[in-house]
């Protein structure tokens, strides 16, 4: 009985997809985080570097309340650089790869 519900709770794994859904989870966290090291690391300083002055202590006042606005843009900022990221990820698994529409574009000028 026991052997017979696990091989129930087996099947019912494989046939639901259960562990892609699982391994594609921690695919995308571990892109998240990857991305999101990346631009903390490489990005950001730069356009500190270029704008000469830092996100994190921007703030606006509205009378007394103060809003951080400087981490709002850079969480803006962060999540349109991770979605282009990922898009850019997807668009080389692709079977058509992304230089396949590189190469199209380029010849397409000439």
């Amino acid at each position: 009985m026991i052997k017979d519900e696990f091989k129930s709770f087996v099947n019912f794994l494989f046939e639901k997809n259960i562990f892609q859904v699982g391994i594609s989870f921690i695919i995308a966290t571990q892109t998240k985080t990857l991305s999101s090291k990346i631009i903390e690391t490489l990005i950001f300083p730069l356009i500190v570097y270029f704008l000469g002055e830092n996100f994190d202590k921007k703030e606006t006042k509205i009378g007394k309340i103060k809003i951080k606005t400087g981490i709002l843009l850079k969480a803006s900022i962060e999540f349109i650089l991770i979605m282009l990221f990922i898009y850019y990820l997807y668009k080389l698994s692709q079977p058509k790869g992304f230089f396949d529409n590189v190469t199209n574009t380029v010849y397409g000028f000439f």
